[in-house]
């Protein structure tokens, strides 16, 4: 037993860091070989039993790694991974995903600062989104965005070998309200556009008379559009799968002139909003403001776009569709506004259809 001990400890060391003026740091810190050969540090405690305690635990998990032959978890921060995970990101996210990304990762970098992806607990990531939504006053969809992008960095860490389980999961999240979704007519979108300054003015109606999103709208090139300006092709969107959506006269109209306006007219892959997302944030809240809806944002104009398909009696799924959703519950939230008469009229379509053929009646030849 002595000399299994003395081999053990031959494998780590406890010790003090000593500063330039020659006094020490506060703690304890301890040395280890890992799994993978490579040699670590790490702030053991404030006691050398706590230090001495901790690398007991580290010995015991290379221990285990060495018998069950599962691959070492190599210890990394978010500081450490960050530049690989947003390559990780851009190679398969829209630009304006990945920019708000960003900011995500950073929030989280300084939180965690030099503690292992692998060390961080569900309990931390709870107590970190609990501090934001009282600092920041973040509503309950922001929240559970933060959540899910911060979600996706440690599957990211899982499958490099930076961590063996996802601490997000599992983690509780406000409830966001869905019952109300917000609807204007179309005269009040005509006096939205009116007061949207003239530099976001385009982008305002591809929102709201196009359903797209924000980084959707951001992401255009003149080739997405059809003959005429018909209809647009997104072909990057959030579901990774392209659609076509019809576009609007009035809609078509902007586009032409706005391209006329240009000294060099604008074609192919050339983009057709040189715009950031912070700028059109920044800018759509003047023209929502003069309009009188201090409430509209960019993405509610999306919502205000399916609100009025289904007011005019559009379809769950050509709603879903025009969206880019891939499963029509998405959709179900603006079912609200189908027209009262919507059950009527679809029972009449199956009287008309009794009227017009011929009945058989049931179980005859």
């Amino acid at each position: 037993m002595a000399t299994q001990r003395r081999k053990r400890r031959a494998e780590g060391s406890v010790e003090r860091m000593k500063r330039a003026d020659g006094t020490f740091h506060p703690g304890w810190y301890i040395r280890y070989t890992d799994a993978a050969g490579k040699r670590r540090r790490e702030k053991g405690g404030r006691t050398k039993t706590a230090a001495l305690a901790l690398l007991r635990k580290r010995l015991d998990e290379k221990d285990l790694t060495k018998r069950t032959g599962k691959r070492p978890v190599e210890l990394a921060t978010f500081e450490d991974i960050e530049e690989r995970l947003l390559a990780h990101w851009r190679a398969r996210l829209a630009a304006t995903s990945v920019q708000g990304r960003t900011g995500i990762l950073t929030r989280a970098t300084e939180r965690f600062g030099s503690k292992p992806v692998s060390r961080i607990t569900r309990g931390e990531i709870s107590d970190w989104l609990t501090d934001l939504t009282l600092e920041r006053d973040l509503k309950p969809a922001t929240v559970r965005h933060y959540a899910a992008v911060l979600s996706s960095a440690f599957e990211y860490a899982i499958d490099v070998g930076h961590a063996e389980t996802n601490p997000v999961r599992g983690v509780p999240l406000p409830a966001v309200d869905r019952r109300r979704v917000r609807y204007i007519t179309d005269e009040q979108r005509r006096n939205l556009y009116a007061h949207m300054p003239k530099r976001v003015r385009l982008c305002a109606m591809m929102l709201g008379d196009a359903g797209l999103r924000r980084g959707e709208a951001l992401a255009l090139t003149w080739d997405a559009f059809g003959p005429d300006f018909c209809n647009v092709t997104v072909a990057r969107s959030k579901t990774h799968k392209p659609r076509v959506v019809p576009l609007m006269k009035r809609t078509a109209d902007a586009l032409r002139e706005h391209q006329r306006k240009k000294t060099t007219p604008f074609s192919g892959p050339d983009p057709v909003f040189d715009l950031k997302p912070t700028e059109l944030n920044k800018l759509f809240r003047l023209g929502a403001d003069g309009a009188g809806m201090p409430w509209m944002t960019p993405h509610v104009m999306r919502h205000c776009y399916a609100s009025w398909l289904a007011q005019k009696g559009a379809a769950l799924t050509e709603i879903a569709r025009l969206l880019g959703h891939t499963d029509i519950q998405m959709a179900a939230r603006y079912a609200q506004w189908a027209p009262n008469d919507s059950g009527l009229r679809a029972v009449a379509l199956l009287e008309d259809d009794t009227h017009d053929r011929p009945s058989r009646a049931i179980g005859g030849n």
